[in-house]
């Protein structure tokens, strides 16, 4: 009996292509929308501080910037205490050179920070220290009441 491959190999493609649908990426580099505008959350009102909610001054200096630029969260221990909802950005960059750790139990569907209804936005960390800290194993293990978060 022979063994064809190429069937195989034709329906791979086809999935493979049928994945993506329009662009993908970003259109605007990193460097462009830094040079445009950077909102620093410091600026907003962000303390670098786990017992502090950061979570205003993230939505403060994404409103800035979310016509274009970089929302800059700088290297630190960064609280979340109110769930942050990001909506109409456009040609938008989030470097997050911090840590954010979250504060509460809170809800917004299990989201610290949820991004939608934009075009062109990234976020990334350029100095790869940047993280988000959601505890998600703890709520798992149902122990988040016991959780320290003191700065790392």
């Amino acid at each position: 009996m022979k063994l064809s491959l190429l069937p195989l190999a034709v329906a791979a493609a086809s999935l493979a292509r049928a994945q993506l649908s329009g662009r993908v990426g970003p259109t605007t580099t990193r460097d462009a929308k830094a040079a445009k505008k950077v909102c620093n959350i410091l600026q907003y009102g962000g303390v670098a501080s786990t017992s502090t909610d950061n979570g205003p001054a993230i939505a403060k200096a994404w409103d800035a910037c979310k016509a274009g630029g970089q929302v800059l969260v700088p290297a630190g221990s960064y609280g979340i205490g109110t769930w942050v909802a990001l909506s109409g950005g456009r040609g938008v960059s989030i470097n997050l050179e911090g840590v954010l750790y979250r504060m509460t139990s809170g809800t917004a569907g299990g989201n610290m920070i949820a991004i939608s209804n934009s075009d062109d936005v990234e976020l990334y960390s350029a100095n790869s220290k940047g993280a988000i800290q959601g505890y998600g194993y703890q709520f798992l293990k149902g122990g988040f009441q016991s959780l320290s978060l003191a700065s790392p």
